[in-house]
């Protein structure tokens, strides 16, 4: 894999890492073992918000 991001790197194409994985897990190591910047890495977010309306959890 390595090999193939240095390849396209050296002709022309700008590679990025897309993933279901949290971005902040993907971005501590993918940047140092792909030498990809964070700024191409692309996870998830999951973000959670707790309601209380009327007495129901929502």
């Amino acid at each position: 894999m390595l090999e193939l991001m240095t390849y396209l790197e050296a002709n022309g194409f700008t590679n990025f890492i897309v993933s279901g994985g949290d971005i902040d897990f993907m971005r501590a190591w993918a940047t140092e073992t792909y030498g990809i910047p964070s700024h191409r890495i692309v996870g998830s977010t999951v973000e959670a918000e707790y309601d209380n309306t009327d007495g129901k959890a929502l």
